[in-house]
């Protein structure tokens, strides 16, 4: 949760220096994938953790 916690708010941090969208990824998910072997999170699943995807249809 942790681990979560530290993405948004360097994920929000990052939108004045890299607006585009493309580029904070390419940026961010080496990190978090990084940090995520660090505190034992499988690196696969930390990137794709986010708790609803974007395209999901509402209930």
């Amino acid at each position: 949760m942790l681990l979560l916690a530290v993405v948004v708010v360097v994920s929000t941090a990052a939108h004045p220096v890299l607006q585009s969208r493309s580029a904070r990824s390419s940026a961010l998910v080496p990190l978090v994938v990084a940090a995520s072997v660090g505190v034992g999170v499988s690196p696969v699943a930390a990137p794709n953790s986010s708790p609803t995807p974007r395209n999901a249809p509402c209930a």
